[in-house]
């Protein structure tokens, strides 16, 4: 790499090395970026809410999620700088249908639709069909293609009957995460939100729950990756002057709740 790309490069790639031999699940940079994100919000506004706060929302609601934008999220994943961020630009208007499939997140999406509600067989969803186009035997820890389909779709019936038996339960007791280390950060997250300029709430990540959620149409409880700054303004101005009629179909919006209350 030193002959190839130089010694800047090298430097870059031995930093992410060792940073990753020593938080390889980014636990650490996780909950260091999230703390961050406190801070500066609680300088900037007058009303930020906890990163780690959980609002519930009802499915019907959500009606977009963001897309990518040259190959990477418009909104960096919460591994990479935490929840709780507040940030302009143009990001919320870079969204798409929710059952999209150009990517397995629209296919999980329309895919659990097939199965759950048109009583499709696994093998006839778009969901099955990209994982089995993206099954690469080279990374994978089956055994084979089958084995591994055969546990996924394992995985998504035991989900649907676990919520549709027990009611949505929520993964996440508030306050500091304390990740076990062998598993992913998002795994133990609550499912992933980011709302827009306009209070419009997109969804980000926890796809499976989200599908299942939205099928059952349950109410379940979310966490902000994070918010666009012309938002929190509007957050900040409803805190210091309460809400006005300009604003009275705000009311009832999942995210006003913790300051209108």
């Amino acid at each position: 790499m030193l002959q190839e790309k130089g010694p800047v490069e090298l430097s870059k790639a031995s930093t992410r090395f060792i940073l990753h031999q020593l938080d390889p699940h980014r636990h650490r940079r996780f909950k260091f970026h999230t703390w961050r994100n406190y801070l500066e919000n609680h300088i900037k506004y007058n009303a930020p809410p906890d990163p780690y706060l959980r609002i519930t929302v009802d499915p019907a609601v959500i009606n977009s999620r963001l897309r990518r934008r040259n190959g990477s999220m418009v909104i960096p994943q919460a591994k990479h700088q935490g929840i709780g961020r507040i940030r302009g630009g143009d990001w919320d208007t870079q969204a798409k249908n929710l059952e999209d499939t150009f990517d397995g997140r629209g296919c999980i999406i329309k895919g659990f639709r097939q199965r759950f509600e048109l009583g499709m067989e696994w093998e006839d969803t778009v969901h099955y069909d990209y994982n089995l186009k993206n099954y690469d035997e080279d990374k994978s820890e089956y055994d084979c293609v089958s084995e591994y389909l055969n546990d996924r779709m394992s995985a998504n019936e035991k989900l649907y009957e676990k919520i549709s038996n027990e009611g949505y339960q929520s993964g996440h007791v508030g306050g500091p995460i304390r990740p076990k280390a062998c598993e992913p950060i998002e795994s133990q997250l609550e499912v992933l939100v980011a709302i827009g300029r306009k209070g419009d709430i997109y969804l980000f990540g926890g796809y499976h729950r989200f599908s299942i959620a939205r099928i059952l149409d349950v109410e379940f409880p979310v966490q902000v990756v994070c918010r666009h700054k012309q938002w929190q303004e509007l957050r900040d101005n409803l805190y210091n002057n309460s809400l006005s009629e300009e604003h009275e179909e705000l009311c009832d919006h999942p995210d006003l709740q913790d300051i209108l209350d």
